[in-house]
């Protein structure tokens, strides 16, 4: 994991179950606030490659509740691109090349 990575260089960006479907953004991890459940976890496979997968399917994480102060990060060298929470929220950590 880079230092920019650590530092949380590309900065924060907040998503509740509000906010429905959250795309278009790429993310290396997020912070789970209090007590959520995630619908949609979609990895991008390689930073500029286009073939996702389901990483709630993939990190064993489909139907649990992830609990607060939970940290999930992607695996080395994808991003998230895109999560829907049905439940909770979460700070998501902007993915720095």
């Amino acid at each position: 994991m880079s230092i920019a990575r650590l530092s949380a260089d590309g900065g924060s960006y907040h998503v509740s179950n509000a906010d429905g479907a959250v795309t278009g953004k790429q993310f290396f991890a997020f912070t789970v606030l209090e007590d959520t459940v995630c619908t949609v976890l979609t990895l991008n496979t390689t930073p500029t490659g286009y073939t996702s997968t389901n990483y709630l399917t993939q990190a064993n994480l489909s139907g649990k509740t992830l609990k607060a102060g939970a940290y999930i990060c992607a695996p080395n060298g994808t991003y998230i691109t895109a999560i829907t929470l049905s439940s909770g929220s979460v700070i998501c950590h902007n993915f720095v090349s």
